[in-house]
């Protein structure tokens, strides 16, 4: 093998330079450097040897440019939001950011939405709190944090959450959120990840507890483990994973202690803290959409608005409405109601009082577009029992009664 020994090789005429014919290999030997100025054009880049490749140095900076694509056929790290596997976070409202029920709770109920409170015999009120603005013990300047006050405690008192559909994430996964507070009589609570199989479905699987230990600063936890697998097992409807934040199971003491949760995420996958992809920031738009595939209301917000879509009078006494739905639920919904009967009323030619609170309409409780457990549930159709003076065949609206405690709950949850 003959060597050339130049220093620059030009074009012999023209701005064209071949090197090679087709099927030639063109060898760079271990050690030497190939340094490009301008432009490499090429379809595959591989590690001279084993399997790591490092793409430039610290500092440098690579540019996509604006219509090209990345296809990412494996597991993309430390790029931030944009090549995450799932495009959505599976957890909603994991930075507390949509309160449709309220902004204070002291029941077992749901609070911020996605998140119910457990008493379990204890007492404890749930609030919403503000980040201050600016802090940066919290990253990504989250606007709002949970803060369950326990003033009483007992056993497995304790917050749940739970993600639709079992098989959601399969096999490993990470669970990480800031957090601070007072720890229980036992010095910790625990975290538990529940695989329930919905009804008609195989018997709950859970993982054995870890322990949470809160200080008086805000903190990142990152918990790990991995969901048993689903092969063989029997998925009923309204299956789901639950995570459970609580006072431990084998802790009766009733001392007082709070827990304070910020930025809650659910990876799948096993990650440190050091390389868990930063929280994924959804517009608070899309998180109350995605809210609202579970829960709905229709507020008097002023005296006489109304409160679900015109409907018709069949009776002297009754009139039916269709209430449409900002976004398909879930599942056909459960009615709620707030106030008295007197807070409701019916417009016809003329306004008329209930005579009782709403209810589902008996004709059709939930029309759906498609069929069968995925049926788009996309209106409810609703009752009212007015104290007479109805035309059957009448146009009629219905409204709150003069009262902003009118209201209409449409619960869709797991």
């Amino acid at each position: 093998m003959s060597t050339l020994n130049v220093d620059k090789v030009d074009p012999s005429t023209g701005t064209d330079l071949e090197i090679g014919t087709s099927g030639d290999t063109i060898t760079v030997p271990t050690g030497a450097g190939l340094t490009v100025v301008d432009e490499v054009k090429t379809n595959k880049v591989s590690p001279a040897t084993g399997t790591a490749f490092a793409l430039g140095d610290s500092g440098d900076t690579f540019t996509v440019p604006s219509g090209a694509t990345i296809v990412n056929s494996g597991t993309a790290t430390g790029f931030g939001d944009s090549l995450r596997p799932n495009a959505q976070p599976y957890m909603i409202n994991g930075n507390f950011g949509v309160w449709q029920r309220g902004t204070s709770f002291t029941t077992a109920v749901y609070t911020a939405d996605r998140w119910k409170q457990d008493l379990s015999g204890a007492t404890a009120t749930v609030t919403r709190e503000a980040h201050t603005v600016g802090q940066t013990d919290v990253p990504g300047n989250p606007k709002y944090y949970l803060k369950q006050n326990v003033t009483t405690g007992n056993d497995n008192c304790g917050m749940l959450y739970k993600i639709e559909d079992v098989d959601t994430v399969i096999g490993t996964f990470t669970l990480s959120f800031y957090a601070k507070g007072v720890n229980p009589n036992s010095g910790n609570l625990d975290i538990i990840i529940q695989q329930n199989f919905g009804s008609g479905g195989s018997a709950t699987v859970e993982l054995t507890e870890q322990d949470l230990t809160l200080t008086a600063s805000w903190q990142q936890f990152v918990f790990t483990g991995t969901l048993a697998s689903i092969s063989g097992k029997t998925v009923g409807t309204s299956s789901y994973i639950q995570i459970i934040i609580k006072q431990p199971s084998d802790d009766a003491n009733t001392a007082a202690w709070n827990l304070q949760i910020s930025q809650v995420q659910l990876e799948a996958g096993t990650y440190t803290s050091s390389t868990i992809p930063p929280f994924q920031h959804e517009s608070y738009g899309e998180n109350l959409r995605r809210c609202l595939r579970y829960y709905q209301a229709n507020y008097a917000e002023n005296n006489y608005s109304e409160l679900a879509f015109s409907g018709q009078s069949y009776s002297a006494n009754n009139a039916q409405f269709n209430s449409m739905f900002l976004v398909p639920m879930r599942v056909e919904a459960s009615l709620g109601t707030s106030g008295t009967a007197s807070h409701y009323a019916v417009w016809e030619a003329a306004r008329q009082t209930a005579s009782a609170l709403p209810t589902v309409g008996t004709h059709s409780t939930n029309v759906g577009r498609g069929a069968g457990v995925n049926a788009d549930i996309i209106n409810m159709r609703v009752d009212m029992q007015s104290t007479g003076n109805l035309t059957a065949g009448r146009a009629a609206s219905l409204c709150a009664n003069n009262n902003n405690n009118a209201v209409l709950k449409y619960d869709a949850e797991l």
